[in-house]
This record gives structure tokens, C-alpha cells and sequence, in this order.
């Protein structure tokens, strides 16, 4: 008997999921009106992706080896679920990076939309007097009542301008950040791999200094990699190990979207040990995990 296909849920790719976020909404997808997909509750205006673009990803015994070795911790199932939910996350964003609108773009609609909203809810405001029993209902007050009882009366209508209000302050927050963008991928990867370690019990402890001889019997200063750091090389290695196939099973990604998806996961691969300890320092502080 085959398992049921899980419904997939439209997911953000810039952030982590918010504690409280559920998926009790359906919507139909495109593609058919028995295609259902799950929307959350907290639905936000930012860049959102199908979570089955990537399928989930199971680790295995080997991997889980790799990294209990890595980090000295053993790497319980709790902790391999949330790793393997990070590996697919950042494939999926990888996967995607090239095709997500800039928040400029976010924001130009929603300013849109907003005056679309304020305009239809100066049209619910009649400028006659109200309706008695010895007047006619005029024109103003037809729209009006038919506006109401269409479910989209002045009190609903006066709340979504609040809303539209309350997200265009989020989006041109994000629309208006300048200079070099971070790779939000990188930075929610190694989020996930330092709550891992920290779930396990291990030291959050990302570089350290020593000093050894070298040939001339001089005293050199050196960072060999903590066991943070190692095992946070150990998940981007089997991250990388996995991405072929994920892509390539991916029916959401075009044969160049796959090629070009790889590429980019490689020029993530070629980060120095620096590039990563700094990646893990700003997780930590962001957890507020020391």
C-alpha cells in the first residue's frame, strides 16, 4: 500500500518558521482544484516556496556517525530530524535563489494594493444623508450596502488597510537595506546547525588560538577547528553529498535550474574556515546560545 502524499505547505525562504506558525488553511493550487497546498495562519508577504520542491531528507546512519564524531555529542534522533529538515531547507533555498523577487518589487505591490483598498473604502463612505423611510436609496448608499453585504463592510475593509499598513513597514524595511545582501541560505543553515549542537550539549565555542613550532623552531600562532566548527563543515559536506540527487528528483526545477542550482552550492563549498566561524558567531548571537 503506498503512503499518502503529505499536502505541501507554502513556506517562507527567508526566515525560520515562527514557533507559532500553522497550516490550517487550504488553497487550491494552479494546477488543479484537487491540488490542495497548506497556508499558514501568519501568512506575511515575503518570498514563499512549495516545501516539496526538495523531498525530505532522512540521515543516515553513516552521516549521523560523521557527526557525532564530529561534534563529541552523541547525535540523538530529535537532532538528525532537525538536521536533515536543515539540509533540504537550504537546498531548497539554493535551489531557488535566482528566481525570488527583489522586496522592492514586494513593496511596489503592496503600495498598490493598499491604494486600491483605501480608494474602494472612501467609496463605502456615502456623502448623502443616511437612508429613511421616506427616501430612496441612493447611489452612494447602494455601493455601500451592497460593499456590507458582500462580507466587505467598513470595519473589515478600514482592518485590511491596517494590515496592508502594518506589512509595507516590514517589506520596505527589508526593500530599503543597502549594500551587500548576506546569504540568507548560509546564514539559516548555520542557525540550524548550532541549535543542533546546542540540543546535544556541546561547547558553542567557534575558534581558538595556539601556537606550535615550525621548522626554524619558531613559535607560530594557529586556529585549529573547534569541534563546533567541524561539525558544521561535516553538515555543509553532506549537504553538498546529497544535492545532486535532491535537484535531480526535484519536478519543480528545470534541467538548467538543476545545473545552475549545483553551481551555486559549490561557490557556497569554497567559503573559508573564517567565512564559517564568522557564520556561526552571528547564529549564535542571534540564538543567544553562548
Amino acid at each position: 500500500m503506498k503512503t499518502p502524499k503529505a499536502t505541501p505547505r507554502l513556506v517562507p525562504l527567508l526566515r525560520d518558521l515562527h514557533p507559532d506558525e500553522d497550516y490550517p488553511v487550504q488553497l487550491s493550487s494552479p494546477d488543479g482544484a484537487d491540488n490542495v497546498i497548506l497556508i499558514s495562519s501568519l501568512f506575511m508577504v515575503e518570498p514563499k516556496v512549495l516545501d516539496d520542491l526538495i523531498l525530505p531528507q532522512i540521515m543516515t546512519e553513516q552521516e549521523c556517525e560523521l557527526l557525532t564524531r564530529a561534534i563529541g555529542r552523541e547525535v540523538t534522533a530529535k537532532v538528525a530530524d532537525a538536521l536533515g529538515d536543515a539540509i533540504r531547507n537550504i537546498l531548497v533555498r539554493i535551489a531557488i535563489s535566482n528566481k525570488v523577487a527583489p522586496w522592492k518589487e514586494y513593496a511596489r505591490r503592496l503600495r498598490e494594493t493598499r491604494r486600491a483598498v483605501h480608494s474602494l473604502l472612501r467609496s463605502t463612505h456615502s456623502r448623502e444623508a443616511p437612508v429613511t423611510a421616506q427616501t430612496y436609496l441612493s447611489v452612494d448608499h447602494a455601493i455601500q450596502t451592497f460593499l456590507e453585504t458582500r462580507g466587505m463592510g467598513v470595519g473589515l475593509l478600514e482592518n485590511l488597510l491596517a494590515q496592508c499598513d502594518e506589512q509595507l513597514e516590514i517589506v520596505e524595511f527589508h526593500a530599503s537595506k543597502r549594500g551587500v545582501k548576506a546569504d540568507i541560505s548560509i546564514q539559516l543553515f548555520m542557525k540550524a546547525v548550532v541549535s543542533a549542537a546546542q540540543e546535544s550539549g556541546a561547547e558553542l565555542i567557534v575558534g581558538m588560538h595556539k601556537e606550535k613550532q615550525n621548522q626554524d623552531d619558531e613559535l607560530v600562532a594557529f586556529s585549529p577547528d573547534t569541534p563546533l566548527l567541524t561539525f558544521a563543515k561535516t553538515m555543509l559536506n553532506c549537504a553538498r553529498a546529497r544535492a545532486p540527487a535532491a535537484f535531480s528528483q526535484s519536478h519543480g526545477l528545470s534541467a538548467n535550474d538543476k545545473k545552475a542550482a549545483l553551481l551555486r552550492f559549490d561557490e557556497l563549498m569554497r567559503k573559508d574556515g573564517r567565512a564559517l566561524q564568522h557564520q556561526l558567531k552571528v547564529a549564535i548571537d542571534t540564538l543567544g546560545a553562548h
